[in-house]
C-alpha cells in the first residue's frame, strides 16, 4: 500500500506509514441503519415543510396531503437510496413500524420548516 501523504510503499498489513507515520487509509464514519433512517426522514420533513410553507389559508388541506405524500415517499425510497433490505430493519419494514419510529421526527421538522417559511413569507 502506498502512503497518500509521502508516497512511500508500505507492506499490506501496515496501518501507519513507515516513513511519515500518517494513517494509510482515511477512517470512514459508519452510521448504523437507525441513524441513516433518522437523517433521511429528517431531510424529508425539512424539504416537505419548505414546500408546504407557501401554502396557507385555503391550501391547508393541500399542505396536509403533501405531508402525507412526503412521508410515504420517504418510506418507499429509503430502502433503495440507503441500500438496505427489509429484513435488516428491526420488526420488519412495514408501514406501521416505520410510522411509529420516524413520523415524529418527520412531522416535527415539517412543522418547524413550514412555520419558518410561512412566517418569512408574511414579512414580505
Amino acid at each position: 500500500m502506498v502512503c497518500p501523504n509521502c508516497k512511500t510503499p508500505n507492506p499490506p498489513p501496515a496501518q501507519l506509514c513507515s516513513k511519515c507515520g500518517k494513517p494509510l487509509r482515511q477512517p470512514r464514519i459508519q452510521l448504523d441503519l437507525h441513524t441513516k433512517l433518522t437523517l433521511f426522514f429528517s431531510l424529508g420533513g425539512i424539504l416537505t415543510g419548505i414546500i408546504c410553507g407557501p401554502l396557507s389559508g385555503r391550501m391547508g388541506l393541500l399542505s396536509l396531503a403533501i405531508l402525507v405524500f412526503g412521508f410515504y415517499l420517504c418510506y418507499k425510497l429509503s430502502p433503495k437510496l440507503l441500500k438496505f433490505e427489509a429484513s435488516q430493519f428491526p420488526g420488519g419494514w412495514s408501514g406501521s413500524n416505520v410510522f411509529k419510529k420516524y413520523f415524529e421526527v418527520f412531522f416535527f421538522l415539517w412543522l418547524v420548516f413550514w412555520i419558518l417559511v410561512y412566517t418569512d413569507l408574511l414579512r414580505l
